[in-house]
């Protein structure tokens, strides 16, 4: 409830990037890098990264493949000493894939379930009560406040987000909201003006969710 009446879902209201720059800033690491030379930085890229992420770095074209091969950088050696080499990973067992398609059809089978669609429809009530007719489903409240940021910034929603209401993926894990990414910038007004919006719709999901819950959970289990 704390959380919610701050952050609502945390979507729109907690800046991820100046997080990120808050705790660069704080980081001893950068003000070393920021008193290198340049020749001196360009080697520590390479050295971390390898020649090729480096040279993409400070706009140079990409090495030889004998020069990238020779300099291939501290983290990718470390990242295929930890998880091995993406492009020779096996692919997942059979059995593990079943599973999977079992997960699935169990998700897919709970949502539709009567019970569950009841709930659901009972949900959109519950919302529309408290002042929030376009969220029909529970799952439309997230995606709801993730295509209006994302249309703040002139952007249209990504693979993966839905128009509330007009998807066949209910009952399936919400999709991830990403921050929208590109050159335009917000209108501050609008975006505190969605931010309020997302703390009171996150508000009245916690009281009409539980109910929710409770039912998909009973038939899950059963």
């Amino acid at each position: 409830d704390e959380f919610a009446a701050r952050y609502g879902y945390g979507i729109t209201t907690i800046d991820m990037r100046a997080q990120v720059e808050e705790a660069r800033a704080d980081d001893p690491n950068e003000a070393i890098l920021d008193g290198l030379s340049e020749a001196a930085r360009r080697s520590y890229f390479a050295a971390l990264n390898g020649a090729a992420e480096a040279a993409a770095k400070f706009g140079e074209p990409p090495p030889a493949d004998a020069d990238a091969a020779a300099q291939p950088g501290c983290r990718p050696e470390a990242e295929r000493a930890v998880f091995g080499d993406s492009l020779e990973k096996p692919p997942l067992p059979a059995d593990l894939d079943a599973l999977r398609r079992e997960i699935d059809a169990l998700r897919d089978q709970v949502a539709r379930d009567p019970r569950v669609e009841a709930a659901a429809a009972a949900w959109g009530d519950c919302m529309a009560h408290a002042g929030y007719p376009e969220l029909a489903h529970p799952d439309d409240a997230q995606l709801e406040i993730g295509r209006r940021l994302w249309q703040l910034y002139g952007l249209g929603l990504p693979a993966g987000m839905i128009e509330p209401g007009g998807s066949s993926r209910h009952g399936q894990n919400v999709p991830l909201v990403p921050a929208p990414r590109g050159d335009q910038e917000a209108d501050p007004a609008a975006l505190a003006e969605l931010r309020q919006y997302e703390v009171a719709v996150a508000l009245a999901d916690r009281g009409c969710r539980p109910a929710y819950d409770d039912v998909v959970r009973d038939v899950r289990d059963e």
